[in-house]
């Protein structure tokens, strides 16, 4: 039963770690200041990139409000995914304005008062407000226009939220207060 059994102990290469301390290898320093040029350069491509997504969702809005009746969940939640991409993209490079009145528009759609009278033209009201932030290239917080832009729009979507019961289940059920939270799109269900 005394086998002998012949082992062999391979050490281990240590490639990877020469390469990661190479003449390649960036400080934490230099690897911050990479990414930041690269948010740079991509702030100059986001006012063409944002005004074909506004456009997009400008186009699928009028069409969807043309539609006889009401809305049904799957323009509500197309709608919701659009603004809740602009909300992201905004304030990173350089348009939090933009982040602003889509989280205000994705706070509408993610509680949607369907049956309020008002309740389309608010979202024609984020939507033309989001149209002409990008028409007159309103970066940073807008100046004293593009604050009076959010609270107009900001105030509308509110007044119309809070005076119609939301439909709860419709994206996703109980809704946090802190409408902060970035993991707020994963509340969403797919149809």
């Amino acid at each position: 039963m005394s086998e002998k059994m012949m082992v062999q102990i391979i050490p281990p290469n240590h490639k990877l770690k020469a390469k990661a301390a190479g003449p390649n290898s960036m400080t934490k320093e230099q690897a911050l200041g990479r990414a930041e040029a690269v948010v740079k350069s991509r702030a100059a491509e986001f006012h063409q990139v944002s005004i074909a997504s506004i456009a997009m969702l400008a186009d699928f809005w009028h069409a969807t409000a043309k539609k006889p009746g009401e809305f049904d969940e799957k323009d509500v939640r197309t709608l919701a995914k659009m603004a809740h991409d602009l909300k992201g993209q905004g304030a990173t490079f350089g348009y939090p304005l933009v982040t602003d009145v889509a989280a205000s528009l994705f706070k509408l759609l993610d509680r949607p008062p369907l049956k309020h009278p008002a309740f389309k033209e608010v979202i024609e009201v984020h939507v033309s407000t989001l149209q002409v932030i990008i028409a007159h290239n309103m970066r940073g917080d807008g100046g004293g226009a593009g604050q009076a832009l959010l609270k107009g729009v900001s105030a509308a979507g509110e007044k119309v939220i809070n005076a119609t019961p939301s439909l709860k289940g419709i994206l996703g059920g109980e809704q946090p207060e802190d409408d902060e939270d970035d993991d707020d799109f994963d509340r969403f269900a797919p149809l």
